[in-house]
């Protein structure tokens, strides 16, 4: 009986040590891997950062109109994608139809687990320009995700009085991202570019009764902004402004 329990003893004592000895492995391997991948990470998300919180200094007038950030090396890449269809309605006819586009990088390690905006808001409608951009980050699919977007309008209401009655002028601003990336931006040193592509569209609409905004994302969520959501009443003088922006890697 001594001799089997002395077996067994062993045989614990083996296994044990065993497990210790793969899961040292295990995380040494996993630490040495994640590491580099980490810090280029972080290296990126502060670059992105820099360049959604200088878009709104780009279309700025005063602000120079464009804006470089180096990656002096990088092995994850830069993309783009369809995120939203957004089309305005005035007076019960669609007026106009812009597309929102996103900018984003990834990596396949679960640096967070809930999504966390970086820069910005989640509205889709805010009361400045410099919220107008958002990058965020979130998990999806075994995918850490950083994700730049312009997806939203900024509404500025003015009311006025005469002996004709209460007029209100609203100017909403839209920016439309324009991505340019290379088909492969891995294992390079490159530049994210942001400057602004061609004139300002600006479309001016009198005597508007009737306004609504609809977002239709890719992912099949739908929202609808109505004049009223927006803080104004008819008639109504409306003015959009869409800035192109280009943000180019290369």
């Amino acid at each position: 009986m001594k001799s089997v329990s002395e077996a067994l003893t062993s045989i614990i004592v083996f296994s044990t040590l065993l497990v210790i000895t793969i899961f040292v492995t295990m995380y040494a391997f996993v630490n040495t891997y994640s590491e580099p991948w980490l810090t280029e990470y972080y290296y990126l998300r502060q670059a992105l950062l820099s360049v959604t919180s200088n878009i709104p200094v780009v279309i700025n007038p005063l602000g120079g109109g464009s804006y470089t950030v180096s990656i002096p090396s990088a092995r994850m890449a830069i993309g783009w994608r369809d995120y939203a269809e957004i089309n305005i309605y005035v007076n019960s006819s669609k007026a106009l139809t812009l597309s929102c586009k996103t900018i984003y990088t990834k990596i396949g390690i679960p640096i967070i687990t809930h999504e966390n905006i970086v820069y910005g808001v989640k509205s889709e409608v805010v009361n400045d320009t410099r919220l107008l951009p958002r990058l965020r980050e979130y998990y999806s699919e075994g995918y850490t995700l950083l994700e730049l977007d312009t997806c939203r309008f900024s509404a500025i209401v003015e009311r006025t009085g005469n002996f004709s009655g209460v007029v209100y002028y609203l100017r909403l601003i839209y920016i439309n991202l324009t991505p340019i990336t290379p088909s492969q931006s891995v294992n390079r040193s490159y530049t994210v570019s942001t400057y602004i592509g061609g004139t300002p569209q600006i479309m001016t609409y009198r005597n508007v009764y009737g306004l609504g905004i609809e977002f239709r994302y890719r992912d099949g969520e739908t929202s609808y902004i109505a004049m009223g959501d927006l803080g104004a009443s008819p008639p109504l003088v409306l003015t959009i402004i869409v800035y192109n922006v280009v943000v180019e890697v290369k």
